[in-house]
């Protein structure tokens, strides 16, 4: 299996010392998400409401 993520980080979360800790925010927030409902409809919003990203698991094959 596979987990892909996509993070937007041109917005105004995301300006100047903000982008560390939003970064940080919204992976903790996923991860909690994970935990609570499992690995589903992964879209990221950044502390304004406003969607950055999103996430999706694939079967990915194993190369040898």
């Amino acid at each position: 299996m596979h987990i892909s993520l996509t993070m937007n980080v041109d917005n105004a979360a995301f300006k100047g010392e903000n982008m560390v800790p939003e970064i940080v925010r919204i992976l903790r927030k996923l991860a909690d998400d994970i935990d609570t409902n499992g690995v589903r409809g992964m879209k990221l919003r950044d502390v304004n409401g406003n969607t950055s990203g999103s996430g999706r698991l694939t079967a990915k094959p194993v190369l040898s």
